[in-house]
């Protein structure tokens, strides 16, 4: 007798049968036989394409097994869509994934038996899946399930939770007791949003609560208005519940969610109840604990740090925005102008931390408190102030005031000429130094230049090209934004062709042009500036901007190492508080392998300008070269930023993802690698990130010449990422390599290993 061999295995199966096959076969068996025949030819050629086995037929049945769950699903929707055509939607299916015993052409087991199951109670046209299958396809973009809840099978002793596949074509589910759903209830409310909805309208209504509180010591505001405030949230809750169950936002607008188009909707369930994500429901637990917990825990412990904190933050301040009380909005860069003066008047002196302007003006028509803004920035001190421009006529109301307990250190109103306005800047900024002076002792008023100008217009156009430089960096159109700010410049030199700052000025705008590749027709932008800086240093050899900038022309025009160095240590001797210059120096001293050096500095520039995006981008990238990944990730986590950062942590942080990333980089999907490319373009990274990610993996495991091939073009046509291939971890596999020591050559970073 022939031994039959059997085996057991995880597999998928599938079940289909004919809806309405027996009753028409009693009527019309001809019809009947066809309808099997047509099935087959749906069903069969579709297995087989999906990488399934065609098993057997039982009558108006058929069995089919697959090694993977989503060519499973794959199948079953691909046949349904031919079923509607062929068929009018006469099958239904059920997919389970289970242990299962093969002997020959045939399988048995509990997991044929729960297909069989789930295939007899499934809609017309329609695909029920175990939450087997339904786990192992999670995460596929083009494959959607809806939980139905826990089904009782027949011949099934335990309870099977119950997904119907969503997609256009698909049926809604027809919900009969006969099918005996438990757990149905909450099965809808989660589909539904509605406990995500609650608790969001919850916490809302305690944040608004606990804000009207606040607001009743700042505001005269009725004392029953708390009150009903609170009624009014109460009653308002069922109404949110109803509006939750019943409804959801679609591509079709707000549907109901018992109609065909919640069914098919595409939406995720943030888009479909909008507002109700998890990171609205944690900010506002976040800002709940900040408002209400944190300060009664900060009051329970202030007297224990007072004495040491006030050592530590009193030679620091912050200069907010001044506001504009001219009749004439367009006025504004003079007020921006004016902060921005007085606050790099105060960066010279070097025992005073002064916060960057990049930080301060996240303050502009803030409602903050001069004490949280102060707490936020982490300063003792606050200069605030406003400005009223007429004419020829100015009036400047200035007041330093002390954060921890309001205290008025200095206050003065100005009513000068236009032409006195370098007068005011550098008394306010004198007046300033001289009211800490008791408090800090050893400020170095020395320290503080008039502006090298006396030429009113020509400093008016040299405060509007800075406007339009400043604020070019975050406009929608930064290549208009640079030029209008060069001519504006240009127009001030010449008025006045011995102002150093509006040189320096203008050369940091060109080697932005040149940073951008924004060309300047029958210019070279690099040469513009190298010119402009030049000038500037000649005519002030103390313009800090000025010996930046050309330390930043040296570093990314010709890889001067040594001689950009020299210049940004120059700059931050002479402006210790400049958060620009002392960020530059950090990646230069990266990129030249002095890792520690590079955290320092970074710091020092995180610390005076804590609120800068670019800042904390470059400061995230430096701790990453230097091997931080702890730090990083624990920084990251402490400044709430968004996952973006702590995927591109966690990248080195796991050497095995970098391995794979490099070597087994074929079993990456076309979705996965625009997933990696859209993460890196989110982060500003750019031509950078974009360029080693073609390298490692658009080229499916290319050999190590295609991407020496890639590097030597990028180094040629000196790339900026290029700086960085001595210490950034996307290298490390490739630095065996004697090509790679010919390109550090190449670069002069040799000398650097």
């Amino acid at each position: 007798m022939e031994q039959i061999i059997q085996k057991r295995q995880l597999a998928a199966i599938m079940f289909t049968d004919i809806v309405g096959y027996t009753a028409l076969m009693g009527k019309d068996s001809n019809k009947a036989l066809e309808l099997i025949r047509i099935s087959k030819e749906i069903q069969k050629p579709l297995v087989e394409k999906h990488n399934g086995r065609w098993l057997k037929e039982m009558g108006d049945g058929s069995l089919s097994s697959f090694n993977s769950a989503l060519d499973a699903v794959n199948c079953s929707i691909e046949i349904q869509e031919s079923a509607r055509a062929k068929l009018d939607g006469k099958l239904r299916i059920g997919i389970h994934l289970g242990d299962v015993t093969v002997e020959e052409d045939d399988v048995h087991g509990d997991g044929v038996n729960v297909a069989s199951r789930l295939e007899s109670i499934a809609d017309p046209g329609g695909i029920y899946i175990s939450d087997a299958i339904e786990k192992a396809i999670r995460g596929q973009a083009d494959v959607q399930a809806k939980f139905l809840g826990e089904i009782h099978l027949k011949n099934v002793n335990y309870g099977v939770r119950t997904y119907a596949v969503q997609g256009v074509g698909l049926p809604v589910p027809e919900l009969k007791e006969e099918k005996e759903i438990s757990g149905r209830f909450s099965a809808e409310l989660k589909r539904r949003g509605v406990i995500r909805a609650t608790l969001t309208y919850i916490v809302a209504g305690i944040f608004l609560i606990l804000l009207m509180r606040e607001g009743q010591s700042w505001v005269s505001l009725p004392e029953w208005s708390l009150k009903a405030l609170v009624i009014a949230l109460i009653a308002g809750l069922p109404m949110a519940i109803y509006l939750a169950w019943n409804y959801e936002h679609s591509p079709q607008g707000f549907v109901r969610t018992t109609s065909r188009q919640s069914w098919q909707n595409p939406y995720s369930a943030n888009q479909k109840k909008p507002l109700t994500s998890s990171l609205v429901i944690v900010g506002l637990i976040f800002v709940i604990f900040v408002m209400y917990v944190y300060p009664r825990y900060l009051s329970s412990t202030e007297s224990d740090v007072q004495a040491g904190t006030e050592a530590v933050y009193d030679k620091s301040i912050a200069v907010l925005p001044f506001v504009n009380l001219s009749n004439d909005p367009d006025q504004e860069y003079f007020t921006d102008g004016m902060t921005d003066q007085i606050i790099t008047n105060l960066a010279r002196i070097n025992n005073l931390k002064v916060i960057a302007r990049t930080s301060v003006m996240q303050f502009k028509d803030t409602k903050k408190t001069v004490a949280e803004i102060a707490k936020e920035l982490n300063v003792s001190f606050v200069l605030e102030g406003s400005i009223q421009k007429s004419q020829n006529k100015i009036r400047v109301n200035a007041q330093l005031i002390r954060a921890k307990d309001n205290f008025h250190e200095w206050a003065e109103v100005y009513d000068r000429d236009l032409t006195d306005i370098f007068e005011i800047q550098d008394d306010i900024s004198k007046n300033i130094t001289q009211a800490l002076f008791t408090t800090l002792q050893t400020l170095e008023t020395e320290s503080i230049k008039p502006s090298n100008t006396t030429n009113a217009n020509a400093y008016d156009l040299y405060l509007l090209g800075k406007y339009y430089s400043q604020n070019s960096l975050v406009s929608d159109n930064l290549k208009n934004g640079l030029l209008r700010a060069a001519q504006f410049l240009d127009q001030a030199i010449d008025l006045d062709t011995l102002f150093a700052n509006a040189y320096a000025e203008l050369a940091n705008v060109y080697s932005l042009m040149g940073y951008f590749k924004i060309e300047v027709q029958n210019h070279d932008v690099w040469k513009l500036a190298e010119f402009n800086a030049n000038k500037s240093v000649y005519l002030d050899p103390n313009n800090s901007v000025g010996i930046s900038t050309i330390g930043y022309i040296k570093r990314t025009r010709y890889w001067d190492w040594e001689g950009a160095r020299k210049d940004y240590q120059k700059a931050i001797n002479i402006d210790p508080n400049n958060d620009l210059v002392l960020k530059r120096y950090a990646l230069l001293l990266a990129a030249i392998n002095q890792l520690d050096s590079a955290v320092y500095y970074i710091d020092r520039a995180q610390e005076l300008n804590p609120l800068d995006k670019e800042g904390i981008s470059n400061y995230y990238r430096i701790l990453i070269f230097a091997g931080k990944y702890e730090q990083a990730r624990a920084q990251a986590k402490v400044k709430a930023l968004d996952s973006a950062y702590l995927e591109y942590i966690d990248l080195f942080t796991n050497k095995d993802k970098i391995a794979y990333l490099v070597i087994d980089n074929q079993s990456f999907s076309q979705e996965q690698k625009e997933s990696l490319l859209e993460l890196f373009r989110d982060e500003g990274w750019k031509s950078l990130m974009i360029t080693r990610t073609n390298s490692f993996i658009d080229y499916h495991g290319a050999p190590k010449n295609i991407i020496f091939e890639n590097l030597n073009e990028a180094v040629k046509n000196k790339r900026g990422f290029t700086v960085y291939v001595l210490v950034d971890p996307w290298f490390d596999h490739i630095r065996s390599d004697p090509r790679f020591d010919s390109l550090l050559t190449l670069m002069g970073l040799d000398k650097y290993k």
